[in-house]
């Protein structure tokens, strides 16, 4: 009489254990594995009608994974295709960021002013289901999946706020993927970076590039989870000399690649002060460890996350993907920081420290560093930001870009016009006016497009500016502004009453209106990040 096993005994976490343990050779490991999904399609009472085998070899691996560490899980070709198209630089989706919690719930995290924020989601909501479906037991790519879909439709998510259950209703739209801001508080430039993107470090260092020789500047990263190690490392690069430590990584063979700074800096002389928050995590607290550890910069805030390991995306051959933890992360000093979290050097002991408290932190460092070195180089209280010496001409006559000094005098010849032009030239009037059409839906309708001609090496080509504006001043101050948006170099350009008649420029043509500028990041092969957008 046959005999029907019904409950199994072992798990297959276990079972997976057995069947690759050295005592058994590879290929039978392989058919005893095979024999026992064929097993549980065939006689497993709660299996749903229909499940194929691939689905019970997925789910095996899914629960191996997660067995091993909450970071590390398996991708279906479906999910593995949906992770890859969130790395462009913009997805349909609600506009969130999620991560897993040391109890395995699912953490919200609304990007601010985006659909989920406005919908009425806060961060430390722990999300529930979305339409209806439980994300229970799913991992990351599994639910920003769910999320994502058609633009202008709505998902149903369901929250967990303290001990009440909510509903939000949460419309789709177009998520754009921005992760470097540059803004003033009072006479401090203040970079956020929200993430590590595949374009963070050319987005800092095109706001380093825009601020300039500056004394100073804040580095915020609170709420930053991370994403791509190696963004974090080359943005850290920015701000470091050549040979400098940033990141060992130690594997299960011990310790083994060593990051360390190559090339010339792009900013080594202003004072940094980084901020940071129980938020802060991975890739950031890379980022911070590197300029702190290394004497770059001063940190201020609450003790980091600690999430000191990293994670690597493997593509199979069917499509679909492991994400691994592959390595812990070490600080330049040696230190690992996982579940441990990296001090700031100076806490902010007080709950839940907002902005104003920061910068009442960096403004009393800098009177103290005033008041113990009153013969310092770099003046402390008060002082307005200094400009970059103007740069040359190029050959159409157009100024470098320059850097706002907020306290000097209007300059510029007040019977000129002034314009802040993409330092990009087309071959044709044509081609310029569809590209000004991008600028057109790009920024706000304070800002009008031109089109303007530049001579260069005795032929004409085309520019689009944006303007006008009555003096140079004005026009570095909107140049600040613009740099949030864009990620092209720009120039200030003159244009005098005599330039209307020809000559290297012409008034302007084509004037449009429009809104803001969305260019396409540059393309990584870089994969050591795990998607947590939705």
């Amino acid at each position: 009489m046959a005999v029907r096993i019904i409950v199994f005994l072992i798990s297959f976490c276990s079972f997976f254990a057995l069947v690759t343990s050295p005592t058994y050779p590879q290929e039978q490991s392989i058919r005893v594995y095979l024999e026992a999904i064929n097993q549980i399609q065939k006689n497993a009472f709660y299996l749903e009608p229909g499940t194929r085998q691939q689905d019970i070899i997925r789910e095996t691996l899914r629960a191996y994974l997660k067995g091993l560490d909450r970071f590390s899980t398996y991708l279906s070709p479906e999910e593995y295709a949906s992770f890859k198209e969130s790395q462009k630089s913009h997805y349909v989706g609600v506009g969130m960021d999620i991560e897993v919690t040391s109890s395995g719930k699912i953490l919200c995290i609304p990007h601010a002013h985006g659909p989920a924020e406005k919908a009425g989601i806060k961060f430390g909501d722990l999300l529930e289901s979305i339409n209806e479906v439980s994300v229970l037991g799913k991992s990351l790519m599994e639910v920003s999946t769910l999320a994502r879909g058609e633009a202008g439709k709505e998902v149903l998510l369901k929250v967990r706020r303290e001990d009440q259950l909510k509903t939000f209703r949460v419309k789709r739209a177009e998520v754009r993927t921005k992760s470097v801001w540059l803004d003033w508080q009072d006479t401090l430039p203040v970079i956020t970076i929200s993430s590590f993107k595949d374009n963070t470090q050319r987005e800092l260092k095109n706001a380093l590039l825009t601020l300039g020789a500056v004394p100073r500047i804040v580095l915020d990263l609170r709420g930053n989870l991370g994403g791509d190690l190696n963004e974090a490392v080359d943005s850290a690069m920015l701000f470091l000399d050549k040979n400098k430590k940033i990141v060992s990584l130690k594997t299960r063979a011990g310790v083994g690649t060593q990051y360390k700074s190559t090339g010339t800096p792009t900013n080594r002389t202003s004072q940094l002060f980084l901020w940071q928050d129980k938020r802060t995590a991975s890739a950031a607290e890379v980022f911070i460890a590197a300029l702190v550890q290394n004497a770059r910069a001063t940190s201020i805030g609450e003790k980091t996350y600690g999430k000191g390991i990293m994670q690597d995306v493997i593509e199979l051959k069917d499509g679909s993907a492991l994400i691994l933890t592959t390595a812990s992360l070490q600080t330049p000093n040696g230190a690992l920081y996982h579940e441990k979290g990296l001090a700031p050097t100076y806490p902010l002991d007080i709950p839940s420290p907002q902005t104003d408290h920061y910068l009442a932190k960096v403004r009393q460092l800098i009177e103290q560093e005033a008041s113990s070195s009153p013969s310092s180089s770099v003046k402390i209280k008060n002082e307005p930001i200094n400009p970059l010496p103007a740069a040359e001409k190029d050959a159409s006559g157009a100024a470098g870009s320059t850097v706002l000094s907020r306290t000097e005098p209007e300059r510029g010849d007040p019977s000129a016009a002034y314009f802040i032009c993409f330092d990009k030239s087309y071959d044709t009037e044509e081609e310029t006016k569809i590209r000004s059409l991008e600028v057109q839906r790009a920024f706000d309708p304070t800002l009008d497009p031109y089109i303007l001609q530049r001579v260069t090496e005795g032929s004409v080509k085309f520019m689009i500016c944006l303007g006008t504006f009555q003096s140079v001043n004005e026009a570095e101050r909107e140049q600040l502004r613009i740099s949030k948006v864009t990620n092209l170099p720009t120039f200030i350009k003159e244009v005098r009453p005599e330039d209307s008649n020809g000559g290297a420029s012409k008034p302007p043509a084509n004037k449009t209106k429009g809104r803001k500028v969305s260019l396409p990041p540059k393309t990584s092969d870089l994969t050591c990040r795990v998607d947590r957008s939705c």
